[in-house]
């Protein structure tokens, strides 16, 4: 069984309802059915966390979003309940997020150091130039998610399933 993580946009009234109600999780994915308000980053979070806090679990800041962001609500939907990042931490997660070139991300990618913290899907010993490649996609298209949702004041819901 693979773990997946995904992130999802919400408009300030959506993600009012959330917190007042965890359990409308499921009517805000119904409404979310193909809006593209929607970012997959596949089994990509883990690696992605390490290389941008150097932490395979905890981080500190708002580069630490994916696994310490937002505000845990709901029931544990498996891997633990989904998390909701209030627009304002969205704003300084995409400020800290933008702040980071790729160039930098590339010396951060450290596939010694992500397989020595077994951080998952601990694919470490493959040729490094395709794995950056396909991590360095992840993170511009996240880099990406974050700052739309940020310039259209919206929060993110972060769920690992």
């Amino acid at each position: 069984m693979s773990m997946t993580f995904d992130l999802y946009a919400a408009a300030e009234p959506e993600a009012r309802r959330l917190e007042a109600d965890p359990d409308s999780l499921g009517d805000f994915f119904e409404a979310r059915a193909g809006d593209g308000a929607h970012l997959d980053l596949q089994k990509s979070w883990h690696g992605l966390h390490f290389t941008l806090t150097g932490d395979p679990w905890e981080g500190r800041g708002p580069l630490a979003f994916l696994l310490a962001g937002g505000e845990p609500l709901g029931e544990d939907l498996g891997y633990g309940p989904f998390r909701l990042m209030k627009a304002k931490e969205v704003l300084a997660t995409a400020n800290a997020l933008d702040a980071l070139t790729d160039e930098e991300f590339d010396k951060r990618f450290d596939t010694d150091g992500l397989a020595a913290a077994e951080i998952y899907p601990r694919i470490w010993d493959e040729d490094r130039d395709s794995l950056l490649e396909e991590y360095l996609s992840y993170f511009r298209q996240l880099r990406t998610f974050v700052h739309d949702a940020a310039r259209t004041k919206k929060s993110l819901v972060l769920l690992v399933t």
